[in-house]
C-alpha cells in the first residue's frame, strides 16, 4: 500500500507581539538632608610625609580613635580631647599624647566638642541627639541634657561658661539652636530660622551675640540674651561647616567648601576670602592673639593664614585627610584630627 502523500507544512502564524508595556518607575524618594550635602572634593592626592614648615616643629602624632577624628578641642595646655565617629570621646596628655581617660556614653558618631572657659567642663554633641556634661577634673559624666529630636552637630560655650548653645538637623530637619543653662541643664529657648542643619556655632567674644552657620549656606546672627535674629549673611557658595570669632570680636572667619571667608563682625560684610585649599575644608580655628586662622582640609593640610592681609603663612602637610583643628592656649600649638583616627601635633617656634 503507498505511503501517504507527505502534508504540506502549515506556517504556524507568530504571534502578534505585545504592546510594550511600561513599567512606571518607583516613585523617587524624598531627599534627605545630609550635614555635608555639597559636592566631593575633587580627588585628594596621593599622601605625602607630614613635612612641617621651617619655623614649626613635628612635635606629636598618635593615634587611638577607629574612625574619623570629627572634632578636637584643648583644655589649657594639659589636656587634648578628640570626639570620634566611633561613638568615643578621648582625653589625652597634652605634653606627650599619653591616654588619659575614654568618654563613654554616647551611642552615635561625636560631631562637636567645646570646652568651658575655665578649663573644667566639656560639651560634647551628638547624632545620638545628646549632649553631654562632663567634669574635666574627675573625668566623669557631669549632666546629659535633653531636647532636641534630631542630631547634634555643634555646641559652644557662651565667654562667662553659664550658657551653652547647640545645633541640631540632619535626619528629621529639626535644624534648631538650643541655649541652655548649664549649672542647671534647663533649656532656657529654642531658635529657628535656618533651612538647613546647623553646622557650626560661636559666641561672640562679649557674649552678646550668637554666630550660626548652616547648611542652608547662610550665616545668622542671634542677639544671645532674647534669641532674636539680628542678621543674615548670605556671602558663602557653599554650606558653613565651621566658623569662629576672633579674640578681639573684630572678625567672624568661616568655611565655604575649598574656601575660607572672613567677615566684618560689626557690619557683616564679607571683607576676604581665602583660596588655596584643593579639598573641603572641615574646620577652623584662631589664635588666640587674633592674629593667624588654621583651617583644615581634607586635602590633607593645614593652612596658617595673616588675618589681617589674609596672606598664607604656612602650610602643614598630614598623611590623611584632616577633620578637625585646634589652637593651644599659648598660640603656639596646632593640633588636627584625621580621617584616619590619628591626632597630630605642631608646634610654632
Amino acid at each position: 500500500t503507498p505511503s501517504p502523500a507527505p502534508e504540506e507544512p502549515r506556517e504556524t502564524p507568530s504571534p502578534a507581539p505585545e504592546e510594550p508595556r511600561e513599567t512606571p518607575s518607583p516613585a523617587p524618594e524624598e531627599p534627605r538632608e545630609t550635614p555635608t550635602p555639597a559636592p566631593q572634593p575633587s580627588p585628594t592626592p596621593e599622601p605625602e610625609p607630614i613635612t612641617p614648615a621651617p619655623n614649626i616643629v613635628l612635635a606629636n602624632r598618635f593615634s587611638g580613635h577607629s574612625e574619623a577624628v570629627e572634632t578636637v578641642a584643648i583644655a589649657g595646655s594639659e589636656i587634648i580631647a578628640t570626639g570620634s565617629r566611633d561613638q568615643r570621646i578621648k582625653l589625652w596628655d597634652a605634653s606627650n599624647g599619653e591616654l588619659l581617660r575614654p568618654l563613654d556614653g554616647h551611642k552615635g558618631w561625636i560631631w562637636s566638642l567645646a570646652i568651658a572657659p575655665d578649663d573644667r567642663t566639656l560639651a560634647s554633641a551628638s547624632a545620638d541627639g545628646r549632649i553631654k556634661l562632663w567634669n574635666l577634673q574627675s573625668k566623669q559624666l557631669q549632666n546629659t541634657l535633653y531636647g532636641h529630636r534630631d542630631q547634634v552637630h555643634s555646641v559652644a560655650f557662651s565667654p562667662d561658661g553659664t550658657r551653652l548653645a547647640s545645633g541640631s538637623g540632619g535626619v528629621i530637619k529639626e535644624n534648631a539652636i538650643k541655649i541652655w543653662d548649664v549649672s542647671t541643664g534647663e533649656e532656657l529657648r529654642s531658635l529657628k530660622g535656618h533651612g538647613g542643619t546647623v553646622l557650626a556655632l560661636a559666641y561672640h567674644p562679649n557674649g552678646q551675640a550668637i554666630a550660626s552657620g548652616s547648611a542652608d549656606n547662610t550665616i545668622k546672627i542671634w542677639d544671645a540674651n532674647t534669641g532674636e535674629e539680628r542678621q543674615t549673611l548670605t556671602g558663602s557658595s557653599s554650606y558653613i561647616r565651621s566658623l569662629t570669632y576672633t579674640f578681639d570680636g573684630e572678625t567672624l572667619v568661616s568655611s565655604s567648601y575649598t574656601r575660607v571667608n572672613v567677615w566684618d563682625a560689626a557690619s557683616g560684610s564679607l571683607t576676604d576670602t581665602l583660596e588655596g585649599h584643593q579639598g573641603e575644608v572641615t574646620a577652623i580655628a584662631v589664635s588666640p592673639d587674633s592674629t593667624t586662622i588654621a583651617s583644615a582640609s581634607r586635602d590633607r593640610t593645614v593652612k596658617l593664614w595673616d588675618v589681617q592681609t589674609g596672606e598664607l603663612i604656612s602650610t602643614l602637610s598630614a598623611e590623611n585627610p584632616l577633620r578637625s583643628v585646634a589652637f593651644g592656649e599659648d598660640g603656639n600649638t596646632v593640633v588636627a584630627g584625621s580621617d584616619r583616627g590619628t591626632i597630630i601635633v605642631w608646634q610654632l617656634q
